[in-house]
């Protein structure tokens, strides 16, 4: 009586696993929807794949569903009303994090049990894989042009052009020119980044701003404290080279 539950249990389980597996390849393989071409004047967010050619306006740029895409080739006019409201969490938030950002200069420099380094080394590798993973991923918005908004806050992002934020931008991949008015958080830039404070993963230009940091990159930093990877200095900071992976 045991061997026969254990084996209607092991056949359940097995039944259990392929239906799951199933289930993911009928997903994965559901076919893509077709990209809907706009010109003009359209609204955002849009409800599936869309490119806009011309203006995008509203509340949210990105498509409503996390497997479809938006492409805005023009201006894209966001005022989204969530960096508003949440402008003094998210300030703090930011001010309390950053003494976090900074110590990276010091934290390699434990060594007294060379057990305490070992676990702070493999805690910033699994950070940077992690980056870096979030930073390839595919952008599921794209702008291509002039962005205007209250605060770009949504990840799998990329701005190829300029970006105008009233109080900050938290994005994926920022190529051009941008000016927020808090802080500026990307996985990686390329061009010139202004605002109070800047965080990047990797950068290639310049970034101005009281503090700025980027844990590696082709880039000179001016401001009151600039730290690259493990390296802070005040006034103006620079690095001439990438870690190779």
């Amino acid at each position: 009586m045991r061997s026969l539950a254990i084996l209607v249990l092991a056949m359940l389980l097995s039944l259990s696993s392929a239906t799951a597996q199933h289930a993911v390849a009928r997903h994965d393989s559901l076919p893509q929807k077709p990209m809907r071409q706009r010109s003009g004047i359209w609204y955002t967010p849009v409800l599936r794949n869309t490119t806009v050619n011309g203006v995008a306006a509203g509340v949210y740029t990105s498509a409503a569903w996390r497997r479809d895409s938006l492409t805005v080739n023009g201006l894209n006019i966001e005022a989204d009303p969530v960096p508003v409201v949440g402008i003094v969490p998210l300030s703090m938030l930011m001010l309390m994090y950053l003494p976090r950002i900074l110590e990276t200069k010091h934290q390699h420099k434990i060594s007294d049990t060379g057990i305490v380094h070992i676990q702070r080394q493999r805690r910033h590798d699994s950070l940077a894989q992690y980056s870096k993973h979030r930073c390839d991923t595919v952008a599921h918005t794209t702008i291509n042009g002039l962005s205007i908004s209250t605060g770009i806050l949504k990840s799998k992002t990329k701005v190829n052009g300029s970006a105008i934020n009233v109080i900050f931008a938290i994005q994926n991949e920022m190529n051009g020119v941008e000016l927020s008015g808090l802080f500026n958080v990307h996985k990686s830039f390329r061009g010139l980044i202004m605002a109070l404070v800047n965080v990047s993963g990797k950068g290639k230009g310049v970034q101005i701003g009281l503090v700025n940091h980027s844990k590696e990159g082709k880039l000179v930093q001016i401001g009151l404290v600039n730290t690259i990877g493990h390296r802070t200095t005040p006034i103006i900071n620079f690095s001439h080279k990438i870690k190779e992976r």
